[in-house]
């Protein structure tokens, strides 16, 4: 028996599904409910992948460190490249710039510039610019001051500066200082004479000026040298390869004798 109707079939003669819906509609609706579900998967998708991302690393710091060595020592003749470690703790901190002086006792006065990710830590706890902490070379221990954390800059700036020192002295050791002489540690040069000039002199003691032109730390106001700012009265030491003078900044600014007369 054949059915002449149509109205019973699945689309009718008006083009409806089971009489219900156009087909045209039923498939734009389709269309809508897949972009729909294409997107939530997208952003689903883009949000897992937010939160499976990696934090970035934090960015490479440097912090200054000083320390007293004897002249001789691997602590005093560090390189750049070389590394300090804390005292008690597996981190190795790597040097990446040097600057040396002399303490007022006649050892090397050694500022490095050290580089470290994250907080620069000692054994136990974090380290701020201010703090002591005990560091070691492959051979000698010191006891360091750290100057700065959290520094962005790798070089130590340094700069010479002339001065006239005030230094009393025995007569061996004033024959053995002369114009041109140099004092240095491993190489690099941290003072020149370039004038000496006997002010008085006892039965066996002479008061010189002697001016030197010294490299020191270039810092602001005032640049230092050892551990102190570069003024008048203050204390300074330099070695040469004939003699220890210890004596006292009468002028700067200049290796003129005279100048502060």
């Amino acid at each position: 028996m054949t059915d002449s109707d149509g109205s019973s079939g699945v689309i009718d003669d008006e083009g409806k599904l089971l009489g219900l819906i156009n087909i045209v509609d039923l498939l734009v609706v389709l269309l809508v409910l897949a972009v729909g579900i294409a997107g939530v998967a997208l952003v689903q998708s883009s949000g897992s992948d937010q939160t499976d991302t990696e934090p970035e690393p934090e960015p490479t710091r440097y912090a200054t460190v000083a320390y007293p060595a004897p002249l001789s020592s691997d602590a005093a003749l560090i390189e750049t490249g070389e590394t300090l470690s804390p005292v008690g703790s597996n981190t190795a901190f790597t040097v990446v710039d040097v600057y040396r002086s002399f303490t007022t006792g006649g050892d090397a006065y050694v500022l490095t510039r050290i580089e470290y990710d994250g907080a620069l830590s000692g054994a136990q706890d974090r380290l701020y610019g201010g703090d002591d902490t005990a560091l070691s070379t492959d051979s000698y221990r010191v006891s360091a001051h750290v100057l700065a954390a959290n520094q962005t800059a790798t070089e130590i700036r340094t700069r010479q500066v002339p001065v006239v020192l005030s230094a009393n002295v025995t007569d061996a050791t004033a024959r053995s200082i002369a114009a041109g002489q140099q004092a240095t540690i491993d190489g690099d040069r941290v003072a020149t004479i370039e004038t000496v000039t006997e002010r008085s002199r006892t039965e066996d003691r002479r008061q010189l000026l002697i001016g030197v032109e010294l490299i020191v730390w270039d810092t602001e106001p005032v640049p230092q040298f050892d551990s102190q700012a570069l003024r008048v009265d203050n204390d300074v030491t330099i070695v040469t390869d004939t003699a220890t003078i210890r004596g006292q900044v009468y002028t700067v600014g200049t290796t003129d004798a005279t100048a502060g007369s």
